[in-house]
């Protein structure tokens, strides 16, 4: 509606040609938000994929944003009359643009209202947007730049420009790189308004194809990702070896899992599957961290001996890659003949560049776009995300991962070749469900009593840091969510398991696989005031893990009694595949359900960078030997811990000073365990550092600030 239109039109037209505008424009600023924050991931990281769950949040900011500019909309037509008789040339466009431009800048001056330069930069901004609509003078010329397009490219666009000039450049060259910016949009707009001279109707339109082409384009999400194998048949005179599938969840400890007597039901179909599976309740991580933990998995050497593992102190920033020089599971398996492929969740510490997927014919570790990347501050996402919350389930904001569901459309299209093939299998799938930020699906997400929802996890991350840093501990709230979330995420990993299991199942191929589900590393939950993992502390809640073994044709249910090692998986499974285990493997099998009673496992922790910087405590590794039921716990700071296991599994009564001839010989026992140099592997090339690439995946999954 021009001036004169607005003029004479009842007050209900001009609210419902507000309603209309408003609702079009703030989608046509989904549009330019998408650009900036998730067209943008794209281009940087041509890996990266919208998922489904990416996909069902863009659609609720579309709606939401639809539903807040029409309300905006309606507000400025009630108005714009009455705006029309006081300015010239007010146009209800113009009106509603001037208002997107408003709100979002002051949005802007909220969230970063400790930033005074940029605050009064916001609101400059919005004066200029305010003036130039309604205000003539020497604002006339500048009304070309108050439309929907040209608004919505400045708010998405700046904070791109600034971003990008400023990693290399003062404040001032920020500021001119930004007026630069406000002159080539004037430039364009100017042009565009003499050339196309479009009516409203036509301009709406246009808006709309906008919309819904870019909606369209995002729809194009996650498709399963199946690899393509060349089959060899085995020959005619010997037996086809069994399948392997290893699930590894990431995070998971064993106390949480009802299958080993947790009182929570999280995992119903685990103990069905117990039934005619064989239960390892003491199995022991070799590490508190996924690479170390994956790589002790792959390679059945502990972190000291294979090296791939994390600590500040001797300038490894990020853990240093698994050397190409130690045989992995799987090239082992497909130097046997075994058709091998690996779906991973965790894009981090499993992507190319640490290792882990030496030896895969067939490889995916997909990474999602970010819903939340730093710069959302700066644009009404962060905004309209805390609104929603208060009505909807937000949690797939923080989400860093595919979802298990997600992994297991890949994990199924993929067996589904690989059944077809006349040789064995190996497969291997990673889910991250249960790792924070403790994001589990409806109904896992209130499956168990205790969620909070204004805890999101910004404000985890800061109770997390406090906890850490000795400040305080959980309060009973923010605990109970904790567990809550954390339970919710194992009972959603127990139904994907039962997934991949019945797809076993259909194939016809079940009985005949070996199925191995066990996780690298457990989690703190405010035990010994630690919460998360990488600390660099071995205590149960770090280093405690399910192990859950179904040999093939297995009928029956059993119970290991004896400790077990994460480091024991490899030569089990070669063990079961008729495959010679490389004799500087430090596992044994577990086949045959005997160890000797003299035996001792291990796990070594060392602190990740984030938490090194955190606190002094982090800056020191921990060694644990397990011995019977003792744990003997030593630090690279000269600290020894003792606990007995079988009457203090929580380790809140150290023995070291009550038991010293024990601690002698259990030290004796632990230094000529890790005392010896770094295992020869099979001579192939020496270690190697990470690349940009896998720094830039860790730092998308929150491992790097």
């Amino acid at each position: 509606m021009d001036k004169n239109e607005l003029e004479n039109a009842a007050p209900a037209a001009t609210f419902g040609a507000g309603a209309v505008i408003g609702a079009v424009t703030f989608a046509l600023y989904f549009v330019g938000e998408c650009a900036a924050l998730t067209w943008r991931q794209r281009v940087y990281e041509p890996s990266a994929i919208i998922t489904g769950a990416n996909f069902r949040m863009l659609m609720l900011l579309l709606g939401s944003y639809s539903a807040l500019g029409a309300g905006v909309g309606a507000l400025i037509g009630l108005v714009a009359p009455q705006l029309s008789r006081r300015f010239q040339d007010v146009t209800l466009a113009r009106l509603v643009a001037a208002g997107l431009g408003v709100l979002t800048m002051l949005h802007i001056a909220a969230s970063q209202r400790h930033d005074v330069l940029l605050v009064a930069g916001t609101l400059l901004a919005s004066a200029v947007f305010v003036l130039s609509a309604v205000a003539g003078g020497p604002f006339t010329k500048l009304r070309a730049d108050v439309n929907a397009f040209s608004v919505v490219a400045w708010l998405t666009a700046a904070p791109v420009i600034a971003q990008s000039v400023g990693e290399h450049a003062s404040r001032p060259v920020v500021a001119l790189a930004l007026l630069a910016l406000w002159v080539v949009l004037h430039g364009v707009s100017v042009l565009a308004a003499r050339v196309l001279r479009l009516g409203l109707p036509v301009q709406l339109a246009f808006t709309a194809f906008v919309v819904a082409s870019n909606v369209v384009a995002l729809r194009i999400v996650d498709r399963p990702e199946a690899g393509v194998f060349a089959s060899t048949p085995s020959p005619a005179n010997k037996p086809k070896p069994p399948n392997v599938v290893l699930i590894v969840l990431d995070t998971v400890r064993t106390d949480h899992l009802s299958v080993y007597g947790y009182a929570r039901r999280t995992t119903p179909f685990l103990t069905e599957l117990a039934k005619e599976a064989t239960l390892y309740p003491e199995h022991r991580g070799a590490a508190d961290l996924t690479l170390p933990g994956h790589a002790s998995i792959f390679t059945g050497l502990y972190p000291d001996k294979h090296g791939a593992y994390s600590h500040v102190a001797d300038g490894q920033l990020y853990g240093r890659p698994l050397a190409a020089r130690f045989d992995t599971m799987a090239e082992l398996l497909k130097s046997a003949g075994y058709l091998t492929a690996g779906i991973v969740a965790n894009h981090g510490f499993l992507g190319h560049g640490f290792g882990i997927q030496q030896g895969f014919t067939h490889y995916t570790a997909r990474v999602p776009v970010s819903m939340m990347p730093w710069s959302s501050g700066y644009y009404l996402r962060s905004r309209m995300r805390g609104v929603l919350d208060r009505f909807v389930n937000t949690s797939d904001f923080d989400l860093l991962y595919r979802r298990g569901h997600e992994i297991n459309a890949d994990v199924n299209a993929t067996l589904d070749n690989l059944a077809k093939a006349q040789q064995p299998f190996f497969l291997f799938a990673n889910y991250m469900d249960a790792h924070d930020p403790y994001a589990p699906p409806a109904p896992f997400d209130s499956m168990f009593p205790g969620k909070a929802r204004r805890f999101r996890f910004d404000a985890f991350r800061d109770a997390a840091n406090d906890v850490l840093s000795l400040k305080r501990d959980y309060a009973p709230w923010e605990k109970v969510h904790v567990l809550s979330q954390y339970d919710g995420g194992i009972a959603y990993l127990d139904q994907c398991i039962e997934g991949v299991v019945a797809h076993l199942r259909k194939l016809g191929v079940y009985d005949d696989t070996m199925i191995v589900v066990t996780a690298d590393h457990g989690e703190a939950i405010g035990e010994h005031h630690l919460v998360l993992h990488g600390l660099g502390y071995v205590y149960e809640d770090q280093v405690r893990v399910p192990l859950v073994i179904k040999y093939p044709n297995q009928k029956h249910g059993d119970v290991f009694p004896g400790l077990a090692s994460m480091v024991d998986v490899l030569p089990t499974v070669l063990d079961v595949a008729g495959v010679a285990v490389p004799p500087v493997v430090q596992g044994q099998s577990l086949k045959n359900g005997v160890v000797a009673q003299s035996r001792a496992v291990l796990s070594e922790a060392a602190p990740e960078r984030e938490w090194y910087e955190l606190h002094e405590r982090f800056h020191q590794m921990h060694k644990a030997l397990f011995f019977g039921s003792y744990k003997l716990i030593r630090s690279s700071g000269g600290t020894t811990e003792l606990y007995d296991l079988s009457s203090d599994a929580a380790e809140l009564h150290d023995l070291a000073k009550e038991r010293p001839q024990l601690v002698a010989e259990l030290s004796r026992r632990l230094e000529q365990a890790v005392g010896q140099p770094q295992a020869a592997g099979s001579g192939k090339s020496a270690d190697s550092e990470i690349d940009a690439d896998a720094v830039k995946r860790l730092r998308a999954l929150g491992y790097v600030k």
